[in-house]
């Protein structure tokens, strides 16, 4: 009696752990974004970055990244489509776009200002702002908006 009760716990623990498993594998885990959204860069004829108004090496950043837009639930089935809007797109100096990265407006400030990297002056930041809600609320997106008189105010030197 005691080995078909231990049988049956083990079978029904090697269900659940395939049930779960499964679940697991087919929710995205937003760490390979770049390749899984398939996106499609192109070379830029700007020679000035649009976050800072500098020249520069060009690369074509995403406003909203590919990363946090997977972490936002974007659907897979418009994966693609998000990574290839051009409407998300701004050319950015390399050094900023690195620096950026997948980073939300609160951490792309903080990076900006903090002292602890490549410090640079983001002159467009309303407008990046404006553009990133946009671009949230054109794909459904949902994030917590912030305060932003108290993100100026924090970050000043």
């Amino acid at each position: 009696m005691k080995i078909i009760t231990k049988g049956i716990i083990l079978v029904t623990a090697l269900i659940a752990l395939l049930a779960y498993s499964t679940v697991m594998a087919s929710e995205p885990d937003c760490t390979n974004t770049r390749h899984e959204f398939k996106f499609k860069s192109y070379p830029s004829d700007e020679t000035r970055g649009w976050y800072t108004d500098k020249c520069c090496s060009i690369d074509i950043d995403h406003v909203v990244s590919l990363k946090e837009a997977c972490v936002l639930g974007l659907p897979k089935s418009r994966w693609e489509e998000f990574a290839n809007d051009r409407e998300n797109h701004v050319p950015a100096c390399s050094s900023v776009n690195r620096s950026k990265g997948s980073s939300g407006p609160e951490d792309f400030y903080r990076k900006a200002t903090d002292g602890k990297g490549r410090d640079y002056i983001i002159v467009r930041f309303e407008e990046y702002l404006e553009l990133y809600y946009y671009i949230l609320n054109k794909y459904g997106l949902e994030k917590e908006p912030f305060d932003r008189s108290s993100l100026f105010m924090s970050s000043r030197r």
